[in-house]
């Protein structure tokens, strides 16, 4: 054999051999195997050791599967539109408007038409994320996070946004909630946060009459900058007997600690009792306030609550916010 033909036939060999490895590498399995058993490729599995078989080439015209990370944003949709809150009293004639394009498009409104003075408009672009129904919202120097709820029937017809919602998250029987603020003045950040986990003894189910149950808060705000010279955080956490059922005014179940039921001055009175007021600073009880434990959830779903009380509430507009007042 010629040298021409040695080096031609080691040339086959060769791509033969890459062919090979390049087909091997494509149909390698990723694993599905679980935790303490083995996997086979890069998947991390929930069971035992299990191999997948290759992957079937459907043809060009079989439709492609996106990855989880490209799904789109269900709550996220469900946001999408013009979300209003009205607030009126005095010379306070305001509205607040949240609009959501989705994915990310986001615009805040402030429209003022008080009785006291000038009146204006005020729309500032931003944008916004939600995931696990943890709304995060920027816009000029406007930063917040809260956790929501979209109440497709609200009582009296339309939708609402609940921006005081808690959602199961965890431990089966624990309910989460987080409202942070940031504020930007005279180019400082001011912060405020509250973390609250609810647990409940037992889980919830649909009943006509009163059920019993003890529920644990563990509460967790904190302020800064803060001049008051007592701490600017703070953790406490109370356990109290609590009941939960339907409601005569609402087709909600309403879940509160025995003696809460009613937006009185009883939290305050139990606050003072552990000494709040007297151990953080000044907006940090103001924080604790603002965690009645008491609350609401639809029986069809009892994965998400909302505390009912006017600032929490963003009712929907089939209409864009006004440009301009007179």
């Amino acid at each position: 054999m010629n040298r021409a033909a040695l080096a031609l036939l080691l040339l086959l060999v060769a791509c033969s051999a890459r062919s090979q490895l390049l087909a091997a590498d494509h149909h390698e399995p990723a694993g599905t195997g679980g935790t303490g058993g083995s996997t086979t490729g890069t998947g991390i599995g929930t069971g035992g050791a299990t191999t997948q078989p290759p992957p079937v080439d459907a043809g060009p015209d079989a439709p492609v599967t996106p990855p989880p990370d490209a799904a789109p944003d269900i709550f996220a949709a469900k946001l999408a539109g013009h979300w209003m809150r009205w607030d009126v009293g005095n010379c306070i004639d305001v509205q607040e408007w949240l609009t959501f394009e989705p994915p990310t498009g986001f615009v805040h409104t402030f429209v003022d038409h008080n009785a006291c003075g000038p009146h204006f408009v005020a729309s500032t672009p931003g944008s916004f994320s939600a995931e696990g129904q943890i709304v995060q919202i920027d816009w000029g120097g406007e930063h917040r996070i809260f956790s929501a709820a979209v109440l497709d029937a609200y009582p009296g017809g339309g939708r609402g946004l609940n921006t005081k919602a808690y959602r199961r998250a965890g431990a089966p029987l624990v309910w989460h909630r987080e409202d942070v603020r940031t504020s930007v003045w005279s180019g400082e950040a001011h912060t405020s946060s509250l973390i609250v986990d609810v647990a409940l003894d037992a889980g919830l189910a649909p009943s006509a009459a009163p059920v019993a149950c003890t529920m644990t808060l563990t509460i967790t705000a904190s302020v800064s900058p803060s001049s008051d010279p007592k701490p600017a955080v703070g953790t406490e956490t109370f356990t109290l007997p609590c009941t939960y059922g339907p409601t005569a005014t609402s087709p909600w179940m309403r879940l509160a600690a025995d003696g809460f039921e009613l937006y009185d001055g009883s939290w305050h009175d139990v606050l003072k009792a552990h000494g709040i007021y007297g151990k953080y600073a000044s907006g940090v009880a103001v924080l604790f306030e603002r965690c009645r434990p008491s609350v609401y959830f639809d029986p069809a779903d009892t994965s998400v609550w909302w505390h009912d009380v006017s600032d929490a509430w963003f009712f929907e507009s089939k209409m864009p916010p006004p440009d301009k007042v007179d």
